[in-house]
């Protein structure tokens, strides 16, 4: 199903084709296609809604596939947030967030053979796998989830759409970086080029992350890019600034405690 639209100056919908069947209901004017307008409306009782990058087909949300998902947050980050915003795949999401933890734990333990980590602690590494990847497993799934109700919250107090499924599997999805730069650093490691280069490329991650999250931020939550930063940003920023000030009071109060204390004999 495709549709045409006309909007001379404020004019009602002018042209429609569905089903390759034309008819004219308003003035000719200038020819917008639909498709790749990202017009949402009402025509004759029906709910119009498309975005570009081929995941919306007229009024309907087209599934996607995983891999899908995947390619799309690499390659078209936008249409893909906006298409999770609609589609809501809490499911799918979570088995990704599983597959990138599971790969960056399992990347992480066989560094610490590397360096024999074993013989450090005095036991089989091997044996703290499992242990390891559930305290990980655990506290990246709850990083997540507080993390979406956090900046959910206070998108709506921006006047978001407060949409929290949708931000928590694009938040899920935004992942993406956090296993390409393993797989990199992994191949760094392998060939032994340097921790300089692998510390450039974590960084060019954590950036791409930052990025990506501002991004679902803006069109799960229908806010503009100024907004989307200050909701994302606000949190991380009012705890530092929280710290900073709980370590400047605890100074200035412990401070003169110390000055009281006797100096030891040398």
């Amino acid at each position: 199903m495709s549709y045409k639209e006309k909007m001379p100056n404020g004019d009602p919908l002018a042209t429609d084709k569905v089903g390759g069947e034309e008819g004219n209901s308003g003035k000719k004017g200038e020819e917008l296609d639909f498709e790749q307008s990202g017009y949402s409306g009402e025509f004759n009782g029906e709910s119009l809604e498309t975005h570009s990058g081929g995941f919306y087909s007229g009024d309907r949300v087209e599934k996607v596939g995983f891999l899908d998902l995947i390619y799309g947050t690499l390659t078209q980050p936008v249409d893909t947030f906006s298409y999770l915003a609609d589609a809501r795949p809490v499911f799918q999401s979570v088995i990704f967030v599983l597959l990138v933890t599971l790969f960056n734990y399992s990347v992480g333990f066989r560094e610490m053979n590397t360096f024999d980590a074993g013989l450090l602690l005095g036991v089989d590494v091997s044996a703290l796998l499992g242990p390891f990847f559930l305290l990980g497993l655990l506290i990246t799934l709850m990083a997540w989830f507080f993390t979406t109700a956090v900046v959910n919250l206070i998108s709506q107090l921006f006047g978001g759409a407060g949409n929290g499924p949708g931000l928590l599997a694009a938040f899920g999805f935004a992942m993406l970086p956090m296993l390409i730069t393993s797989i990199v650093d992994f191949g760094i490691t392998f060939l032994g080029i340097g921790t300089f280069i692998g510390g450039l490329v974590s960084l060019a991650g954590f950036i791409w992350t930052v990025v990506l999250h501002i991004l679902a931020v803006r069109q799960v939550e229908q806010l503009s890019l100024g907004r989307a930063v200050a909701a994302y940003f606000i949190f991380p920023l009012s705890i530092m600034a929280i710290l900073i000030l709980f370590i400047v009071i605890t100074i200035a109060v412990m401070g003169p405690l110390f000055n009281q204390l006797p100096i030891p004999l040398r």
